[in-house]
C-alpha cells in the first residue's frame, strides 16, 4: 500500500505508541493494538506490520507473557529480514534486548543492544544509536560494571546534547547518579542528581521527574537521610500512580519507599504511642503487597521488594516472615543478576541472622555478599562487611591490602566451607526429586566449596541429538558463550578435566585471549560421568582470585561430579512419570499422592481451586486440536505465574486443571482463583491463518474447596471444588464459586 495517508497514519500511531510508553501505559496499550489492527488490515505483511509486531511485543512483556513476547519479536524479525529492512531489522535487536533484561537476561541484553547501536551507527541514526547505548547502561548498573557504565554515559551526554535531547541526557544523569551512589562517590553522585533535577525541573514531564526521584532518592537512602529519601520515593509514587506510567525501570520506586519509611519508623518507635505504631505497621504492609503485586512481572525489582519485606518483617517482629522472605530473596540470586540488590540483601539477612545468633549462616551470606561487593568495586560496602566479619568473626583483614585480604579470607573459611559443602551435597542429592532445583543446588554447592565466582552446569539431554545444553548457572551476569566454548568441546573430546589457575600469565594469554578480556584468573571445567559415560560437565571460573583451584578442591570436585550425575538422572525419570506432557505441570497422580501426603499432616493448611475452560469442544472444533493444545498450555503457564510459591498447579484431566493450595486461608484462596480467572480473561490468543491472525478469547470456570479436617473426608476435597465448579459452569460460566452447602 503505497497511500501516503495510511504511512502517515502507522507513523502517528508509532510515535504516540512511544509518548505513551513514557507517559501513560493504559493509553500504550490501547494505541499499540489499534496500530496492529490497523497495520494488519491495511497493509499485510509489511514494514509496517513489523512496527506494529514490536509494539505488541512491549504490550506483552508489561502483561508479563513471556510466550508472545518471543513470538511477535521472531515474527517481526523475520519479516524485517525478508524485506531486507535495515533500519527495521536494528529495532528488533533493541526490542529483543529490551525484553531480555527486564526478565533479567543481562548478558543477552547487551549483546543485543551493542548489535542494535553497530546497526544503527552504520545507517547513520545517531538518536537511536544513542538510544541503544542508553539501554545498554542500565545492563551495565545491574551487572555492576560502573568503569564500563560511566565510560559510555559520557560518550550518551555528548551525543544527548548534540542532539539537543533532554530527555535522554536527564535519564542519563538518572542513570549516573545510581552508578556513583553503588559505588560509594557520594559527591559526584550528588552532582549528577542535581544536574538530573535541573533537566527534569526544565521538562516538566513526569517520567523524567520520576526518574530522577528514584535515582535521588536511592543516593539519600544510603546517605542515611530517610526522611528526605521518603519524599522523593513518595512523590514518584504518586507520578506513577496519577499518570499511570510504565514501571519497567521505575517499578523499584515502591520497595525503596518500604525501606525508607521502616528506616524512619525504627528512628521513631520508642516515642509513638501504640496505635500510631499500629497505624504505621499497617500502611507499611499494605505497600509491601502492592510492591509485590506491581513488581511480580519484574524479576531485577522482586529483589528489593523481599528485602523491603525482610526489613519490614524484622521492625514489626515477625521472626517467621523475615526468614521466609529473605530465603525467597535469595532464591532468586541465581536467576536475577542486579549485582548491588542481591548482595545489599545477602547483608542484610546476614546481619539478622547475627542478631537471632546463627552465626555460621549468618557468616556465609555477609560473605558472599563481601565477594559480591569486591567484585562489582562497591568499596564501601564491601568494607562494612569487612568490618562486621572482623568485628564479629574475629577474622582480621590486610588494610594494606584488598587483594590480599580476599585470598586469606578465603583460606581461612576453606575448611569449613569445603566440609559444610560435602555434607550439605549428601543431602541434597537424596532429599529431593525436583529436577531444576535438584541441578540448581548441584552447581551452587560445587561453586561454594571451591570459592569459584560463577559456575555453568552443562548436560547432556535425555534424548535426541547429543549436543551440551545450560542446565543451570549461578551468578553468569555479563559472560559470552565463546569464552568458554573451547573448553567445553576440549572436555567433551578428551573427558578429562581442564583446570588453569592462573589465566592471566603469558602462558595462556597469548592463546586464550577472550578469556584474557573478561577478567578471569582461574578457571576450571570438570567432566560427568554415570556408568562411565559422559553426562555432563561443571564450569567453573573466578575474575578475582588466582591459584583457587588446589588439588584438594580438584579430587572434591571429582567427587561431587561423579556423585551428582545418578541423582540427576532419578530426577530426570521422576518428573517425566509426574509431568503431564503437554502442558509441563503436574500430572493427576503426583496430585493424587501430594494430597495424601498434605491432608496426613498434623495440621494441613490446604484448599483446592478446580478449573474447566469454557466451551473447550468449540475451540477444537472451530480451531483444530492444535488450538485446542494451545489453549491448555496457556492456561497451565497462567496458573503456574498467578500460583507461584502458594500452590501446586496440575492437569486433572482432559481439560480440567487443579491448583492444590498451601493455605486454607478462604480470602487468599478466592482471590488466587480470581486471578488465575481474569488473567485468562485478559489474553487473546492469535490463530494464524494464512497470513490472516485473528485474535480468540478464552475464559474459565472455576470452583474452590477449603479444607477442613473436622468436617471433610480426603477426597471430599476435590469432590467439593468439583461440584463449586459445576455450578459456576451451569450459572453463566467465566466464575468463581465457592463450595458449601447449598452447591450440593
Amino acid at each position: 500500500n503505497n497511500d501516503p495517508a495510511a504511512n502517515l497514519t502507522v507513523n502517528i500511531f508509532e510515535t504516540l505508541c512511544w509518548t505513551y510508553a513514557y507517559s501513560n501505559v493504559g493509553r500504550f496499550v490501547y494505541t499499540t493494538l489499534r496500530l496492529y489492527e490497523y497495520a494488519k488490515k491495511t497493509f499485510g505483511p509489511s514494514k509496517q506490520l513489523a512496527v506494529a509486531a514490536s509494539a505488541i511485543s512491549i504490550y506483552y512483556m508489561l502483561k508479563g507473557d513471556l510466550a508472545h513476547i518471543d513470538q511477535t519479536q521472531k515474527a517481526a524479525m523475520n519479516l524485517r529480514t525478508s524485506l531486507n529492512d535495515k533500519y527495521g531489522e536494528a529495532r528488533s535487536l533493541l526490542f529483543t534486548g529490551f525484553t531480555m533484561q527486564t526478565c533479567s537476561d543481562i548478558e543477552g541484553s547487551l549483546k543485543m543492544f551493542k548489535q542494535a547501536s553497530d546497526k544503527f551507527k552504520e545507517i547513520g541514526d545517531l538518536w537511536e544509536y544513542n538510544n541503544s547505548l542508553i539501554f545498554m547502561l542500565y545492563s551495565l548498573l545491574m551487572i555492576g560494571n560502573y568503569n564500563e557504565c560511566i565510560k559510555i554515559a559520557d560518550e550518551c551526554k555528548t551525543m544527548s546534547e548534540k542532539l539537543g535531547d533532554r530527555f535522554s541526557l536527564a535519564k542519563v544523569n538518572a542513570i549516573l547518579t545510581e552508578c556513583y551512589t553503588q559505588a560509594g562517590n557520594f559527591a559526584v553522585a550528588e552532582n549528577a542528581a542535581k544536574e538530573c533535577e535541573t533537566i527534569a525541573k526544565e521538562l516538566d514531564f513526569p517520567y523524567a521527574t520520576v526518574c530522577c526521584d528514584l535515582a535521588y532518592g536511592k543516593l539519600l537512602y544510603e546517605t542515611g537521610k530517610f526522611e528526605l529519601a521518603t519524599k522523593r520515593f513518595e512523590n514518584a509514587k504518586h507520578l506513577i500512580d496519577t499518570h499511570s506510567l510504565a514501571l519497567v525501570y521505575l517499578a523499584p520506586v515502591y520497595p525503596y519507599l518500604v525501606l525508607s519509611m521502616v528506616q524512619e519508623y525504627r528512628a521513631k518507635i520508642n516515642s509513638m504511642s501504640l496505635g500510631s505504631r499500629q497505624t504505621t505497621e499497617n500502611e507499611i504492609k499494605n505497600l509491601c503487597e502492592a510492591s509485590e503485586n506491581l513488581c511480580a512481572n519484574i524479576p531485577n525489582a522482586m529483589i528489593t521488594v523481599k528485602r523491603a519485606w525482610g526489613q519490614f518483617a524484622i521492625i514489626s517482629n515477625n521472626h517467621q516472615i523475615a526468614i521466609k522472605e529473605f530465603q525467597a530473596g535469595t532464591a532468586l540470586i541465581s536467576d536475577v543478576h542486579y549485582n548491588y540488590e542481591c548482595a545489599m540483601l545477602e547483608a542484610e539477612y546476614g546481619a539478622y541472622l547475627h542478631s537471632k545468633h546463627k552465626v555460621n549462616e549468618s557468616r556465609f551470606q555477609i560473605f558472599e555478599a563481601y565477594m559480591t561487593f569486591i567484585n562489582i568495586s562497591s568499596l564501601i560496602r564491601a568494607k562494612e562487611c569487612e568490618r562486621i566479619i572482623d568485628e564479629r568473626y574475629h577474622e582480621s583483614f590486610n588494610e594494606n591490602s584488598l587483594m590480599k585480604s580476599i585470598s586469606s579470607q578465603r583460606e581461612r573459611m576453606n575448611v569449613d566451607r569445603k566440609a559444610n559443602t560435602l555434607l550439605r551435597l549428601g543431602e541434597r542429592l537424596t532429599s529431593t526429586l525436583e529436577l531444576d532445583e535438584l541441578q540448581k543446588k548441584i552447581l551452587q554447592d560445587a561453586v561454594e566449596m571451591v570459592g569459584a565466582e560463577r559456575g555453568i552446569l552443562f548436560l547432556y539431554p535425555e534424548s535426541g541429538e547429543k549436543v551440551l545444553y545450560v542446565a543451570s548457572v549461578y551468578n553468569l551476569g555479563n559472560f559470552d558463550g565463546n569464552t568458554y566454548e573451547w573448553m567445553i568441546r576440549e572436555v567433551e573430546k578428551s573427558r578429562k578435566p581442564i583446570i588453569i589457575n592462573d589465566m592471566q600469565s603469558d602462558e595462556y594469554r597469548k592463546h586464550y585471549s577472550v578469556m584474557v578480556r573478561y577478567g578471569i584468573k582461574a578457571v576450571m571445567a570438570m567432566p560427568m560421568f554415570v556408568r562411565g559415560n559422559l553426562f555432563g560437565i561443571i564450569y567453573l571460573d573466578s575474575r578475582l582470585v588466582r591459584q583457587i583451584f588446589t588439588d584438594e578442591y580438584i579430587e572434591a570436585m571429582g567427587f561431587i561430579a561423579n556423585q551428582a550425575g545418578a541423582p540427576i538422572e532419578n530426577a530426570r525419570l521422576y518428573h517425566k512419570a509426574i509431568t503431564d506432557g503437554l502442558t509441563g505441570i503436574y500430572g493427576r497422580s503426583y496430585l493424587d499422592n501430594l494430597i495424601v501426603d498434605k491432608t496426613s499432616e498434623a495440621h494441613p493448611q490446604l484448599a483446592a481451586i478446580m478449573i474447566d475452560v469454557d466451551h473447550f469442544k468449540k475451540f477444537n472444533d472451530t480451531y483444530g486440536h492444535q488450538f485446542g493444545d494451545k489453549v491448555l498450555k496457556e492456561i497451565a503457564g497462567v496458573m503456574k505465574y498467578v500460583a507461584g510459591d502458594l500452590g501446586v498447579p496440575c492437569r486433572y484431566g482432559g481439560e480440567e486443571f487443579v491448583i492444590l493450595m498451601n493455605s486454607n486461608d478462604e480470602e487468599l484462596v478466592l482471590n488466587t482463583a480470581e486471578k488465575v480467572r481474569k488473567n485468562i480473561e485478559a489474553k487473546q490468543l492469535p490463530f494464524n491463518e494464512g497470513t490472516d491472525v485473528q485474535l480468540v478469547s478464552v475464559t474459565i470456570s472455576l470452583g474452590v474447596s477449603i479444607w477442613d479436617p473436622a468436617t471433610m473426608e480426603r477426597l471430599d476435597l476435590i469432590e467439593h471444588a468439583d461440584k463449586a465448579l459445576y455450578f459456576a459452569k451451569h450459572n453463566g460460566r467465566n466464575q468463581v464459586k465457592l463450595w458449601d452447602e447449598s452447591v450440593g
